[in-house]
């Protein structure tokens, strides 16, 4: 099930289906100026040991970084990628390619 939703704080983590059933949050993407948030029975969490879910939802964005590289043979398939993402008040990390 997808929902789309113009404030991330209006994001609830889980939703009923029409047939009563509990959809969790799976995963978010912003696409332009709305959320679209991905619900299914199932969902991708899983309890650890102590308790924490891990992960809670999974969010893509877009990221685009330049950077200068002497020569075409310098220049590498792909980068990491990590910092802080205040529109989702939370840590993205990944590889750029």
């Amino acid at each position: 099930m997808t929902r789309e939703y113009q404030n991330y704080s209006d994001i609830p983590e889980t939703v009923q289906s029409e047939t009563d059933l509990t959809m969790y949050l799976e995963s978010l993407e912003k696409v332009g100026d709305v959320y679209q948030a991905v619900y299914s029975e199932a969902g991708i969490s899983q309890t650890t040991t102590n308790g924490s879910v891990s992960p809670h939802i999974v969010v893509s964005v877009s990221k685009q970084v330049t950077k200068t590289y002497p020569n075409f043979d310098s220049v590498p398939s792909s980068i990491s990628y990590e910092e802080f993402n205040s529109t989702y008040n939370t840590w993205m990390k990944g590889t750029l390619f």
